[in-house]
This record gives C-alpha cells, sequence and structure tokens, in this order.
C-alpha cells in the first residue's frame, strides 16, 4: 500500500497566486513520482461530516504537505492541528518570495516557483521525510515528550517564568529614561531569552529616541530575532535617524528583497529619501522618496502614513501631473475617513489636517484644528505635524497656514 499525503493549502486564485495551478502541475506531478497518494481536501466528495473527514486526513495521512504562501486562516488553523498531534512527516512549501507570517517563520520551509526544479524538491523531501523519522513539529521539539506528569511539573516553572516575565515587561512600559532601560537590560543578563522581552526592550529604546542604544541591543540579540522583518524596519529606521542613510537604505531594502514590498518598509524607506532631499534639496532625491512612498500607499491603501506623505511631497514637484496629484489625495482622504470611523486619533486627524491644507481648504482645516487641540498630544507629535505643515506652505506661501501652525503650537 501506498503512502497517503494530504494537502492542505487555500483554493483558487488569491494574493496573485493560482493555487490550483500550483496544486495540478507542481504538487500532484511531485507525489507521483514520490509515489504516494496524494488527497486535496477539495476532492473529498464523501457524505458525513467534513469536519470528521479532514481531522482524519490531517492527523492520520503518513505525510501532509501545507502550502503558507498566504496567511489563510483555514490553513494555519489545520496546520495546528496537526503539529499539535503528529510529530514528525509534516512539510511545509510557499511559492517564492512570499514573505511568511511571524509565527512560522523560524520553521523549515521548502520554496517553489512554477518550473521542474520546484517538482524535484519537493520530491526529494517527500522522499527524505519517509526515510528519516526528525521531528518537525516545534511543539514536539520543544516538549520532549507530552507525558502528563511532566507537562504539570514544567508547568509550575513556566508559571514562575510567566510572573517574572511580567513583571519585567511592565518596567519596561514605565520605563522613560536611559539609565531605566539600561538598568532593565543589565538585570536581565540575556538569561531570559524570551524574544518577547527582547523584542519590547528593543522597540523602547526606539521610542524612547534613543538611537545609538538601538543598535547597541540589535548587536546581543539572538540572530533568528535579528532577522525579524519588525526588528530589521527599525534598525533602518535607526540608521536614519542617526543620519547613517547609506546604511539605513542598505537594511530596508534587503527587507523588500527578502519579504516583499509593504506599506510599512517602503514607507520608511520612502522617509529615508524625505529626510535626504530636505538636507540636499536635490530633484533626484525628492523624485526617490515620492516613489517609494507611492509603491507604499499602492501596497496598501488602507495605511495612509504612506500616502500622506506621498501628496505632500507631489506637491513639492513642478513637473507633477496634477490630475494623479488630485486622484490620490482624495484617495488618501478616503482611507483617512474610513480609519477616524474605526478610532478617531491624533495622527489620522493630522493626516486629515494636512490634506486639507494641501487642498488650500482654508474653513476645512481651521475645523479639523479645532480637533486637533482636543487630544492630549506630546511635543514630538506636534512638532512632526509642524514641520510637514511647514514643507507644504514653503511651497503654498500662505499666510493662513502660518497661523494653523502657531494655533497647534
Amino acid at each position: 500500500m501506498r503512502p497517503t499525503c494530504f494537502v492542505i493549502m487555500p483554493f483558487g486564485e488569491k494574493e496573485s497566486i493560482d493555487f490550483d495551478k500550483v496544486y495540478k502541475e507542481i504538487i500532484v506531478p511531485s507525489c507521483k513520482k514520490a509515489d504516494v497518494e496524494v488527497i486535496r481536501a477539495d476532492e473529498e466528495l464523501m457524505g458525513g461530516i467534513i469536519h470528521k473527514s479532514m481531522f482524519e486526513r490531517i492527523i492520520l495521512s503518513d505525510i501532509v504537505i501545507v502550502d503558507v504562501s498566504i496567511a489563510n486562516a483555514n490553513v494555519y488553523y489545520e496546520l495546528g492541528i496537526r503539529h499539535a498531534l503528529k510529530k514528525s512527516k509534516t512539510i511545509l512549501i510557499a511559492k517564492k518570495g512570499q514573505s511568511l507570517e511571524f509565527d512560522i517563520r523560524p520553521m523549515r520551509t521548502l520554496f517553489y516557483d512554477e518550473n521542474s526544479s520546484s517538482v524535484k524538491k519537493i520530491v526529494k523531501s517527500i522522499q527524505d521525510v519517509l526515510k528519516e523519522s526528525y521531528t518537525d513539529s516545534p511543539i514536539y521539539n520543544f516538549f520532549d515528550t507530552l507525558d502528563e506528569k511532566k507537562l504539570k511539573d514544567r508547568s509550575e516553572t513556566f508559571q514562575k517564568n510567566i510572573l517574572k516575565e511580567n513583571e519585567i515587561i511592565q518596567k519596561i512600559d514605565i520605563a522613560s529614561d536611559l539609565r531605566e532601560l539600561n538598568k532593565i537590560k543589565k538585570g536581565l543578563q540575556f538569561t531570559i531569552n524570551e524574544e518577547q522581552i527582547l523584542l519590547k526592550l528593543f522597540l523602547k529604546y526606539k521610542d524612547c529616541k534613543f538611537y545609538e542604544d538601538v543598535l547597541k541591543i540589535y548587536k546581543k540579540l539572538p540572530k533568528e530575532l535579528q532577522e525579524y522583518k519588525v526588528v530589521k524596519e527599525q534598525l533602518g529606521f535607526c540608521y536614519n535617524r542617526i543620519e547613517k542613510r547609506d546604511k539605513a537604505k542598505i537594511v530596508l531594502k534587503d527587507v523588500i528583497k527578502k519579504y516583499g514590498q509593504n506599506s510599512e518598509t517602503l514607507g520608511i524607506l520612502g522617509r529615508v529619501y524625505k529626510d535626504e532631499f530636505l538636507q540636499t534639496n536635490k530633484y533626484a532625491d525628492l523624485k526617490k522618496a515620492i516613489n517609494y512612498y507611492k509603491q507604499g500607499f499602492e501596497s496598501d491603501i488602507r495605511d495612509y502614513y504612506p500616502g500622506i506623505n506621498l501628496v505632500t511631497l507631489m506637491s513639492l514637484d513642478d513637473k507633477k501631473n496634477q490630475h494623479e496629484f488630485e486622484m490620490i489625495l482624495n484617495t488618501v482622504k478616503y482611507s483617512i475617513k474610513q480609519d477616524t470611523k474605526k478610532h478617531k486619533n491624533y495622527w489620522n486627524v493630522a493626516s486629515l489636517l494636512e490634506l486639507e491644507v494641501l487642498s488650500k481648504n482654508k474653513k476645512e482645516s481651521k475645523k479639523v484644528v479645532q480637533e486637533l487641540l482636543e487630544f492630549d498630544s506630546q511635543e514630538w507629535m506636534i512638532e512632526t505635524t509642524v514641520n510637514n505643515l511647514q514643507i507644504i506652505n514653503n511651497n503654498y506661501n500662505l499666510r493662513w497656514i502660518g497661523k494653523i501652525m502657531k494655533a497647534i503650537l
């Protein structure tokens, strides 16, 4: 009897990936060449409760191939069941160039492309897991056994550690100066190698604007944590803040190469070129900043940060396409108004103010200013808004914009 291989993956075309094509042209040929019986959920035509059928195949199949190219809830749910109940013979695959989700990024994943070499890779992987009995479930890798008594003993230690970790996290949350943060870091001695604590400490140094210290703590992070997308992005952000812009560009472009284009990374890279332009006043730097902010906003129009920066810088470009400028401005305005419906905060109101100023809408600008003044905002937040308005006014040179800046201050 041939071994069975159950395939967990999305159906149809999603996020520019034709999963049905991947199944038919890559996975099925791979399983045939490896001499295993392949089955996919949507090929199940038997009656009865579909979950019973699914659970049987997830748990009892000799091999399970899971396509984690995109963040599909059903795929992740079924993968979790497999990892919880089977210690081995689970193969993760993903399309080359896709950014994996945080929780599964450290796991061994086979990246495929739409060519014959991908079939060879999957065939070899199937043959390897059939020959070897190495543990690929992170749950079984963490626990030597799921024996109830051993779990109970570990549970007591776990609870003590959780209390200790929560105390450290609370100290990080309330810390406000460099001396306090350094004391927490020194007290850790990196004996508690919890990613959550280290990441929180790293980001706290950044939020408190201790950028040089962020670079120091980055070097002490475990290599795995150093490669996390959010860590790399903030590393690039800090390099820019201390005007090491060439290093910032290298780090951020590497993130895009590794994890693909996304609004967050492109927005930070746009900021690097924006700051460079404000320093050099070179048109080439302005165009690069506009280009990266545009790519960032197009990656996710719900993220208005690159959008507001895009239209602000476009307003400075005498060679801009006016129709395109107005179209993007209205799109950004719609995105911000949708966000304020969910949760009105300082930043979406401040961004709306900038858009009204960019539209030269004096009446609406004054109205939004009143909303902005209702927030209990920090000095640096106000400073950021005023600086952005100053950039606009350098080009527009309207007296009423100056009055708005004074009202905010």
